[in-house]
């Protein structure tokens, strides 16, 4: 993690006034702008499937040792699992930490709906790191892109289509998980 003193100017702001994070979320989005799905990049690192970023966000499905290490040497500094324990059979945590990743596993569970609880933790992860990137994986991406589409429509306040568009640009393949955006947004794509 850096230092307080290589924080970026709104991550010491958002750090010294002990922001909430959906202030501190809504404060750093607010002049961000809306994005497209042009904004997203196809990416590529040996041992990852489907590696897109956009801003900060390093968006993926199930990076190996090998994808870690690259992740590293692209300058990440936080990995975020979105995958629940039963779902991978090694120690990505200790892969992480001896590479001086902070890590986080914070599963969301594909069958089921979305956690309001697990989207907040994972906005909060995102909201406390402004200046450093972020690797946010599942087996796939589709729930990293579910996370990103629902994060734009909420904290951002782009359209559910507009979202999803974006959210499809970063991993999203699945139509099952765009209707469970929809149905975790309560919307039908109707703008805010």
């Amino acid at each position: 993690m850096r230092k307080r003193q290589e924080m970026g100017f709104l991550g010491r702001i958002v750090f010294a006034l002990g922001l909430s994070v959906p202030l501190a979320t809504a404060a750093l989005g607010a002049g961000a702008g809306a994005l497209e799905p042009t904004d997203v990049k196809e990416a590529t690192w040996e041992g990852v499937s489907n590696l897109s970023t956009v801003e900060n966000l390093w968006l993926s499905g199930q990076p190996d040792e090998n994808a870690l290490r690259q992740a590293r040497e692209a300058g990440v500094e936080v990995v975020i699992n979105l995958r629940g324990k039963n779902e991978f059979d090694w120690d990505e945590a200790a892969a992480a930490r001896s590479l001086g990743l902070e890590y986080h596993n914070i599963p969301i569970a594909g069958a089921e709906p979305f956690s309001p609880q697990a989207l907040g933790r994972i906005d909060e992860v995102v909201a406390k790191h402004p200046d450093d990137q972020i690797l946010i994986h599942c087996s796939s991406a589709n729930r990293a892109g579910a996370w990103f589409a629902v994060h734009l429509a909420q904290q951002r306040g782009m359209s559910v289509d507009d979202a999803l568009a974006v959210g499809r640009a970063a991993g999203i393949t699945k139509e099952a998980i765009s209707d469970k955006v929809r149905e975790y947004l309560g919307r039908s794509g109707e703008p805010r």
